[in-house]
């Protein structure tokens, strides 16, 4: 028998399973988003779906997103009491937080570490810096001077295209 306390917990994770739903719905575009981003936002919103499909027929029944609600709400609920409060949610959000920041720092590294030995050398590091000093280098002189410096220093993505202000191949 459920109490009270845990239909209240299983009616909110439902309802963040839904409104996780409705974000993989919604079309990328019409949040104004393009190029990289949009196509970033799209794989993130494919993965959500594939997640919450238990049975892998391409669509979310409601079995399956109180199947993941429940699963969400287990997790979050760290000393098993059939309640979340805010100490467990904030004690959550931290994890999840320093899971994302160990995964940057390890495509940090892995774009350094251009031997893959799973280590940085002085040599690799100073390439890398080399190279975004070139590419900041905007009129090839050798030389980074303040307009150069403000419009070139957007970051490269995993494939290489560049992202943020003046990088619009045109010299802007």
């Amino acid at each position: 028998m459920q109490t009270p306390a845990f239909r209240s917990l299983l009616v909110l994770a439902i309802g963040a399973s839904l409104f996780s739903l409705a974000a993989v719905a919604a079309p990328a575009a019409d949040s104004g988003e393009r190029g990289a981003r949009a196509e970033h936002r799209a794989m993130r919103q494919a993965e959500r779906l594939k997640a919450l499909d238990g049975d892998g027929d391409g669509r979310v029944s409601r079995a399956e997103i109180d199947a993941a609600a429940a699963r969400h709400a287990a997790e979050v609920d760290a000393n098993r009491d059939g309640r979340i409060d805010a100490a467990e949610i904030e004690a959550y959000r931290e994890a999840r937080r320093a899971e994302a920041r160990a995964q940057r720092q390890q495509r940090r590294l892995a774009r350094l570490d251009a031997d893959g030995d799973g280590q940085v050398s002085a040599e690799e590091f100073a390439a890398a810096h080399a190279e975004r000093l070139q590419r900041m280098d905007r009129n090839g002189d050798g030389v980074i001077e303040a307009g150069e410096f403000g419009r070139g220093h957007g970051h490269a993505d995993h494939h290489g295209r560049r992202h943020g202000q003046g990088h619009g191949g045109r010299g802007d």
